[in-house]
């Protein structure tokens, strides 16, 4: 029998008006959630009301070709959401990513050093981070492939 103590974390994904494509569109889902910031806001005080572990909010720096089918899943920047609910909540944990192909290296160390002083709880912060460059499939414009993936090393420097 082995002596590891293995624990289970449990966080909320963060989506506008959810996760599944046409949930805006169920009946008193309010469509421009994810411009809402008391959306987010009570979101995460049911979560931490739940016991969950942490809140995550994926930087997602794309809107949808065709908004009037599926609205964009998150509208605002995700250090700034995660500020406001680090000052209305007490416990939960705060998760977010950032997008290494459309932010310079300095800024992104600048948001989220930020966001660690306002929560006034650096043990509370946990910060997910992901070298992978942003697709930019869902974009009007953007940078080539190669482009994209030598902004995403230099982040990492």
């Amino acid at each position: 029998m082995s002596s590891v103590i293995r624990t289970l974390h449990l966080g909320l994904n963060l989506h506008g008006a959810g996760g599944h494509s046409a949930a805006w569109r169920w009946p008193g889902t309010n469509p421009s959630a994810f411009f809402d910031i008391g959306h987010y806001v009570r979101a995460a005080k049911i979560a931490e009301r739940g016991l969950l572990d942490a809140v995550f909010l994926a930087d997602t720096p794309a809107v949808p070709f065709d908004i009037t089918r599926q609205p964009p899943l998150n509208g605002l920047e995700p250090t700034l959401v995660l500020s406001v609910i680090a000052r209305e909540t007490t416990r939960i944990g705060l998760i977010a990513t950032a997008s290494t192909t459309y932010n310079e290296p300095y800024n992104l160390a600048r948001r989220f050093q930020s966001l660690d002083v306002i929560t006034w709880r650096p043990s509370r912060l946990e910060c997910g981070y992901d070298i992978q460059p942003s697709d930019g499939s869902k974009l009007w414009w953007s940078p080539d492939r190669t482009r994209r993936a030598l902004q995403a090393r230099r982040g990492v420097r």
